[in-house]
């Protein structure tokens, strides 16, 4: 790997899955124009929530279960790679699932919520990468608040990455 080669691991939350056009794709040049590579790092917490909403019926479900059948690709490869037309940044998923919170922001961020645990493991993370880049990616408000709070960086997701809004059914 050339010494100008430039990595940017980010940890999305659950909401990159749900509410995000599916990773492959998005226009990752486009948001991130400067990054040779991007690594996505799947964490516990989301891979439990996408597992927790593949059950029943409507978008959300059938989108748990595309998201969980990626997931499951990485049960047999250490990564996947979602960038498919050969340009940059090349795009990779992996799972990182022992990941931990930071026990330094324990008194800070609330582990018992989903969002607070990613936002500690994100900063765990950062902290293990030797000042590597590393992001939290997410659209939501309370993670990037707490991110915010603590000083993790974070990506908020680009608006034309969402999906449009579901229809009302009585419309």
């Amino acid at each position: 790997m050339p010494a100008t080669h430039k990595t940017l691991h980010l940890i999305p939350d659950t909401n990159v899955f749900m509410q995000c056009r599916h990773l492959h794709e998005l226009p990752w040049s486009t948001a991130f124009p400067e990054w040779d590579a991007i690594v996505i790092v799947l964490v516990a917490p989301v891979i439990r929530e996408i597992d927790r909403q593949k059950g029943g019926q409507g978008r959300l479900a059938k989108r748990a279960r595309t998201a969980n059948s990626l997931i499951g690709r990485l049960i047999d490869s250490p990564d996947v790679e979602l960038s498919n037309n050969g340009g940059r940044p090349t795009v990779t998923l992996v799972a990182v699932p022992e990941l931990r919170p930071d026990p330094s922001l324990q008194d800070d961020l609330d582990y018992t919520q989903a969002d607070d645990s990613i936002v500690g493991i994100v900063s765990a993370f950062l902290n293990a990468q030797e000042g590597r880049p590393v992001a939290l990616l997410s659209n939501d408000n309370g993670p990037l608040m707490s991110a915010r709070r603590v000083g993790v960086p974070f990506h908020r997701v680009p608006s034309d990455w969402l999906l449009p809004a579901e229809g009302d059914e009585d419309q």
